[in-house]
């Protein structure tokens, strides 16, 4: 913990930890008669253990070793039930160098597993690995109390033996992804931070340092907070987005998700007989952006109104030359038509992808390739009626501005291209004609669910 966060917490005791996880007091028992009555053998045995009620930190002659060579990072799966005190201490824990996971991320690449509950009138830590070590943190101010707790499990976690490889590749996926948060607040309260460190915690990805890692700044205030991300652990962020600080704290699972780096789903995993109950949390939605338009289409011999809708899925996120950018499927759906002697409705609708970087933190950039059909009816008083259908190809562009959280308005441009002219002669006459090549303008507005989706 840096010296610079300590000003910040407040000093009550921690009564709400205390009278929980009553089980680990058991576990703390049960490793001290396994020390004190099972002797140790040569090659060193499967289960490490202390004495808790007079050794701080349990160590074996050969831990220390084993964890220097087994592995270069140390990826720590991190469980407790008080929310306040996982964002501080995971905090904490990536300043010193190690990677902070929670039971949502799975057990790909975890080397341990640090439980953390109420034991003997503190607060007892149970650290698993090849071997389990425990300790027990005394009660006191809460301040005190924390740095303790994270000093002990830092100490516990370098002198336990890593798991077993085969946890990071029996599921033959990666492990969780890895991000750095750097917070500066100039309020001096620990809120936010805590709560941003839980949310990611909670989303399946890891807090760490190491490389390759997002980083991710934040820069508070008493009324905004600048959120801005870069695509490695020591990139540079820049073109920040703003929000309001209540939005920021209270909407953080919200607005942080599409800042996160891709979630890998995680294999299903049981849980440690003697882990505390975490609280629920709800799985993170798939972020989705709606707009909604309204402008001119104009073709050769004509310019008709136009109407459009889209909805655009932000799936994955990408950097090209070094620009950040969000990617997904695009749908697109709208129409045109004219009143006259022939009268013409030209509804269309288009399937394809989409691609989405922010120009400045409240300005960003769609562009699309559709592709679909487009409907052509039309009705001449009682003579003639008909509809007939021709592919369509569309690039939609569109430029966005934030106006509140979660809604923008846009101006929006398209080219695109039919396969057929049409045309109505009426007793020799053309009462109506249009060229296959077009292009339109519009604006209107979008919403992002959640806020800040589709942003980087």
């Amino acid at each position: 913990m840096k010296p610079t966060c300590m000003p910040r917490w407040s000093a009550p005791p921690l009564p709400r930890m205390l009278g929980r996880f009553h089980h680990l007091t058991l576990v703390a028992a049960f490793v001290c008669v396994v020390t004190t009555s099972a002797p140790t053998l040569a090659g060193g045995n499967d289960v490490a253990t202390t004495d808790v009620a007079t050794t701080d930190v349990a160590t074996t002659d050969a831990a220390t070793p084993d964890v220097a060579t087994a592995t270069a990072v140390i990826r720590l799966q991190l469980i407790i039930d008080d929310v306040a005190v996982l964002g501080s201490l995971a905090r904490f824990l990536m300043d010193e160098g190690l990677v902070v996971s929670a039971p949502r991320a799975g057990m790909d690449g975890i080397t341990h597993v640090v439980m953390v509950g109420a034991g003997d009138g503190g607060l007892a830590v149970v650290c698993r690995g090849r071997e389990t070590t425990a300790s027990v943190v005394p009660p006191g101010p809460r301040a005190l109390v924390e740095l303790e707790l994270g000093q002990r499990i830092k100490a516990l976690v370098l002198s336990t033996p890593p798991l077993p490889a085969l946890t990071s590749t029996a599921s033959g996926t990666a492990a969780a992804p890895v991000l750095r948060l750097d917070l500066t607040d100039g309020t001096g309260a620990r809120e936010l931070g805590d709560g941003l460190a839980v949310a990611i915690l909670e989303a399946g990805v890891a807090l760490g340092t190491v490389v390759p890692a997002v980083r991710l700044c934040v820069v508070a205030d008493d009324d905004e907070v600048g959120v801005s991300r870069a695509a490695s652990v020591d990139g540079v962020c820049a073109d920040a987005q703003t929000l309001p600080r209540d939005t920021a704290l209270a909407e953080a699972s919200q607005w942080l998700l599409p800042l996160l780096p891709r979630r890998l789903t995680a294999p299903p995993t049981t849980a440690p007989t003697t882990a505390p109950t975490t609280a629920p949390t709800t799985a993170p939605t798939l972020p989705f952006s709606i707009g909604v338009q309204g402008g001119a289409l104009g073709r050769l011999y004509g310019i008709d109104p136009l109407v459009v809708t889209d909805l655009s899925l932000w799936w994955w996120s990408t950097d090209v030359v070094g620009v950040p950018v969000v990617w997904g499927p695009h749908v697109v759906i709208g129409g045109s038509g004219s009143l006259g002697a022939v009268s013409i409705a030209e509804p269309f609708f288009g399937v394809g992808g989409v691609a989405r970087t922010a120009l400045t933190s409240d300005v960003s950039l769609s562009v699309g390739l559709v592709a679909g059909a487009w409907l052509h009816s039309w009705l001449y008083t009682d003579v003639d009626a008909g509809v007939a259908a021709d592919p369509l190809l569309l690039l939609p562009a569109s430029v966005a501005l934030t106006l509140w959280p979660g809604i923008e308005g846009t101006l929006g441009m398209a080219v695109g291209s039919a396969t057929r002219t049409r045309i109505h002669t009426v007793d020799g006459g053309d009462l109506w004609e249009r060229q296959p090549v077009f292009i339109s303008f519009s604006s209107g507005l979008r919403f992002n669910f959640p806020p800040g989706s589709g942003q980087r």
